[in-house]
């Protein structure tokens, strides 16, 4: 036997002794397309599938196993199947599961459903356990918010270094890095620099600058083409420190250069995944984004302070209106930035015009106009646009300018500077266009999202809370949510909601909302600073299909029970055979028609030996017709040996083929079974009383010739009244059996009935002797056929056929051997020379009357003297039992 299956059979027994339901659950789990595994047994073993192989313990077969050497008591499993076991199903949502390649291998995650799993008596005899992986969808949920927490901590930093190992540190810990660090190259491309990381002690830092060559010429093709290295194997080296292991370094490209590099380290080998690489990379694009942007606002500030040095000591960098005379002054700075060259000039106001972009000229232009007119009175200029370059290049141009007034508020001269805020413009594009991405994919998960900050103030809500609570955005956003939603206040999910915020603790619970009534799960998780973000999904449809689920599942077995009930009552089993494997599964009253125990597994062959010897040929040569397609439908009767009792019992079976769609080849035979002794015994008494009837007629003539002929005719008046009470004695041999309404009949007045004819005052001619017997019904009509048969015969041809001729019928009970014995014995009639050459019709009915019927023994002496029958009887088939004389 392999070790795998001696592991079974060790805590469950021989596959073949296993229960119904065992065997059944187990094909089951074996058979299932999701990961599935039952517990079983005392020591709860393990039968799973393969692919339930990433749920177990260090990810091996663990087939047989008990429960407790694969899981410790503390597991998280545990007390999911202990719920099980006690009835109680139950669920755990995303559990984690390392990868098979170990620690190296992203994590997998899973919901485990837990069922009770029962036996064939209805209890509880293991667990069921049912896993869906949920790896993605946990994945791209963690992987949304991580993002959507980076964009709401970045907002607020102001210093590039503060960026870095704001961003470094967030994305190493999210992956479980050893260090993160995020490096500018150089114009060059030969150097990148690196001002700040974060590493979990394991390893050193990293800031500084460090040469590419390191990392070797065929790496840096693939970074400079923007492929990710690391990507799926553990990757040596890399640009920041060469001769390391388990990094993974994600390429920025900007304006088809190399203009960043992002790398996580880890101190051993590591095969990152593509989900890896991919949110790595939209680090380094906020990343990259929020450090122009910090770099533009200091340009922007650097422009600001030279335009007051402007103001001071000239016009360095910026320009300068007379509006009196409309003379343009340019600074080599300013014409640098339209894209020039970097020399001072002067312009005319159409020049400028000229260069805004058309989509911006009209705006810009009269913002301009209406600053320095008359009227305006205003003193400070600002606005921004695009400009275009002669190489067709677009620039945005932040303008800020003082604007001189005389006395009359005339406007005299315009001084101010341009600043280039380009970067600052895409960079707040692309950051605009990853936060809307985030919404909707936020939005498109379909549940509940808002954001409480710590006053309690709702910060942010999604469209489907909005819709849910009926209100617009403007009404919601820095409204205390217990102002509008008063009723929320004190109930459960408020409760749990300020804990979370108290205790800075990730909540997860299901309750019913006080606001609509319907039943939520809620994922509470704090929020940097104070406050918290509560994502709500609605389950009420998954409780009420619960709920159903919990009704459907007590009607089905309330309707198990009456069918039961029912197959009982109707002496019905049912019954499946697989075809292909040849298991065989007979339900409860199958078992009990059979006589078979249920704790023993059924089979095909068994089934087939308990078919009697006679019906075996007919019963195979159908079953053959059936799954070759002669014939479309399974119907036999036949007789069957019970196996618990030895009884002889005649089976009806009804039963349709399941056949495989495409191939048309034979799957399952289903069906019921029906023990149909009783009609079979009365459709035998009936066709054997017809049969009677008919020879009963024509011997009834036979005896009444016979009693003529013996009667003598000397005395015409006595002739005819011997002649007429034999007639009428036989007469009442006949009604005795009607008049008994099968209720039972004495044996000797059975024999008085039957032999009336042949008796005499003097007994000379048949004499009966023996003590009462009461016959069953059954056995009264067989033997009263028996004697008639033997009378008739005598009659014909035997001792009642001469005048000196003689018949003695005695008869005893053995209660030792429970046989009743019956010895017909014939004398004083024709010689006997040699047994007839052939049975009669008399000899063939005693045959199926004694033997067929009553399952007795019948023995024919044909002596020289006379006939002589003996006749042995099983008295559980032949007398009814004398509980009086018992009791007495």
């Amino acid at each position: 036997m392999p070790s795998r299956e001696r592991g079974v059979a060790d805590l469950l027994g021989p596959a073949e002794e296993w229960p119904p339901a065992l065997r059944c659950l187990a094909a089951l789990v074996q058979d299932a397309a999701a990961p599935q595994a039952l517990l079983w047994g005392p020591r709860l073993a393990c039968l799973h599938n393969s692919a339930f192989l990433p749920l177990l313990p260090g990810v091996v077969p663990a087939r047989g196993r008990a429960f407790e050497s694969l899981w410790a008591e503390g597991s998280d499993i545990s007390p999911l199947v202990r719920a099980a076991l006690a009835g109680q199903a139950g669920r755990i949502a995303t559990l984690p599961r390392q990868g098979a390649a170990g620690e190296s291998a992203a994590p997998a995650f899973f919901d485990l459903l837990a069922s009770p799993a029962r036996d064939d008596t209805g209890a509880i005899a293991g667990v069921l356990l049912t896993a869906f992986e949920t790896t993605r969808a946990v994945l791209t949920e963690r992987r949304d918010a991580f993002l959507l927490d980076l964009d709401t901590a970045l907002r607020d930093l102001d210093s590039p270094e503060g960026v870095l190992a704001l961003a470094a540190a967030r994305l190493g810990a999210h992956l479980q890095a050893a260090r993160c660090a995020f490096g500018e190259v150089d114009g060059a491309g030969v150097g990148c620099t690196v001002l700040a990381d974060w590493t979990d002690g394991r390893m050193p830092s990293a800031v500084g600058t460090h040469a590419l060559e390191s990392c070797g010429l065929e790496r840096i093709e693939a970074l400079r083409a923007g492929h990710s290295l690391g990507i799926g194997e553990p990757e040596a080296g890399g640009p920041f420190l060469g001769g390391l292991q388990g990094s993974l370094t994600v390429p920025l490209l900007k304006q088809g250069r190399l203009a960043a590099l992002l790398q996580l380290h880890h101190p051993g080998p590591r095969r990152w995944t593509a989900a890896e690489a991919e949110l790595a990379r939209d680090v380094a694009e906020r990343v990259w984004s929020a450090l122009k942007r910090r770099q533009a606002e200091a340009g922007l500030r650097l422009g600001e302070a030279r335009l007051r040095r402007v103001q001071q000591i000239g016009r360095v960098g910026g320009f300068e209106i007379d509006l009196t005379t409309g003379r343009n002054v340019r600074s080599a700075e300013y014409m640098d930035l339209q894209g020039l060259g970097p020399t001072a000039a002067d312009e005319r106001h159409a020049d400028w015009v000229q260069r805004l972009h058309p989509e911006d000229r009209v705006r810009a232009e009269r913002r301009y106009l209406d600053a320095i007119s008359d009227d305006s009175g205003a003193t400070e200029y600002a606005q921004e646009y695009r400009i275009r370059t002669p190489g067709h290049g677009l620039r945005w141009i932040a303008a800020r300018a003082e604007i001189e007034r005389d006395d009359q508020g005339r406007a005299l001269r315009m001084l101010g500077a341009h600043v280039d805020v380009t970067e600052l413009k895409v960079a707040e594009a692309a950051l605009a266009e990853s936060v809307q991405r985030a919404r909707e994919v936020l939005e498109s998960l379909g549940d509940m999202l808002y954001a409480l900050d710590a006053e309690g103030r709702i910060r942010f809500a999604s469209r489907r809370a909005l819709e849910m609570w009926g209100m617009r955005t403007e009404q919601v956003l820095g409204q205390p949510f217990l102002d509008l939603f008063p009723a929320v206040r004190g109930s459960i999910s408020w409760q749990v909601i300020e804990a979370a915020m108290a205790g800075g603790q990730e909540v997860h619970f299901c309750a019913s909302s006080p606001l609509v009534g319907r039943w939520f799960e809620l994922n509470v998780h704090p929020a940097q600073g104070g406050g918290v973000t509560v994502a709500a999904r609605d389950v009420e449809g998954r409780r009420q299909a619960e709920i159903r689920r919990r009704s459907t599942e007590a009607a089905l077995r309330a309707s198990e029970e009456r069918l039961r009930l029912a197959q009982d009552a109707g002496q019905v089993g049912t019954w499946e055979w697989d075809v292909r494997s040849g298991a065989v599964h007979w339900s409860a009253s199958c078992h009990r028609l059979y006589g078979t125990n249920p704790e023993t597994a059924a089979s095909i062959s068994v089934w087939r030996d308990g078919v009697d010897e006679q019906d075996r040929p007919a019963v195979d040569a159908q079953l053959r017709r059936v799954l070759t397609g002669e014939v479309g439908r399974w119907a036999a009767e036949f007789r069957f040996r019970r196996i618990s009792d030895g009884a002889l019992r005649w089976i009806s079976e009804r039963g349709e083929l399941v056949r495989d769609p495409r191939s048309g080849l034979p799957l399952r035979l289903l069906g019921i079974s029906q023990d149909v002794t009783e009609r079979r015994e009365a459709d035998e008494r009936q066709t054997l009383l017809m049969r009677e009837l008919d020879h009963r007629a024509k011997n009834a003539l036979a005896v009444v010739q016979a009693a003529v002929r013996m009667t003598p005719k000397e005395d015409p008046d006595a002739f005819a009244t011997a002649v007429l009470g034999r007639i009428g004695a036989l007469a009442r041999a006949h009604t005795l059996l009607a008049q008994g309404r099968w209720d039972g009949v004495g044996l000797r007045e059975l024999v008085q009935g039957e032999m009336a004819p042949f008796l005499s005052p003097d007994g000379l001619r048949v004499r009966l002797e023996g003590p009462p017997v009461v016959l069953a019904p059954t056995a009264a009509q067989a033997i009263s056929m028996a004697l008639h048969e033997l009378a008739t015969n005598a009659t014909k041809h035997g001792a009642l056929s001469v005048p000196e001729g003689q018949v003695v019928l005695d008869w005893a009970t053995e209660p030792g051997q429970s046989v009743l014995r019956l010895r017909w014995a014939e004398t004083g009639g024709p010689v006997i020379l040699a047994p007839p050459a052939r049975h009669g019709f008399g000899s063939r009915v005693l045959e199926a009357t004694i033997a067929g019927q009553l399952g007795g023994r019948i023995v024919l002496l044909w002596q020289a003297s006379g006939l002589v029958c003996e006749m042995t009887i099983p008295l559980s088939r032949a007398a009814i039992p004398d509980f009086d004389g018992e009791l007495g």
